[in-house]
């Protein structure tokens, strides 16, 4: 699988390239915002894809390796995460479908241009497809670029 990052708009090929990333107030209020990003391999504070920390004020950044949260035991640790509010609900729900639903990545970019268009009618809440749509709208997409 691959993924693209939130921050730079680039490729991510392998997970132990990639990091989530959460925001929370320094009162330990959780802040809108979690992100798939290319890992930081930088021994400052820059965070790489050049997100500079210093742009919001009075948040805690956490920011954690990808691949921690793969497989059976990274979805738990999602799940876990929504229960204990230790990250934000509706962007978990996204995060996981991201990491963990075959092409739910791919079709991502075009979902709702898809769904406006009537190539695909959700079943679900927003966000929410069968791998047939999601299938659907990456034809979809590919023809359309075509």
């Amino acid at each position: 699988m691959s993924w693209i990052c939130d921050v730079c708009g680039q490729t991510i090929d392998q997970a132990d390239e990639a990091d989530l990333m959460w925001f929370r107030g320094v009162d330990g209020e959780l802040r809108d915002g979690l992100m798939l990003v290319h890992h930081d391999n930088t021994d400052d504070e820059s965070g790489g894809c050049g997100y500079n920390y210093d742009q919001i004020p009075d948040v805690c950044v956490n920011r954690h390796p990808a691949d921690a949260y793969l497989g059976a035991d990274g979805l738990m640790r999602l799940l876990a995460n929504i229960v204990g509010k230790t990250m934000p609900t509706d962007e978990t729900m996204v995060m996981i479908q991201r990491l963990h639903i075959p092409q739910y990545e791919e079709a991502l970019p075009y979902m709702r241009d898809a769904v406006s268009r009537g190539i695909v009618i959700p079943s679900w809440p927003d966000g929410f497809f069968y791998q047939s749509q999601l299938e659907d709208i990456i034809s979809w997409a590919k023809d359309d670029q075509d």
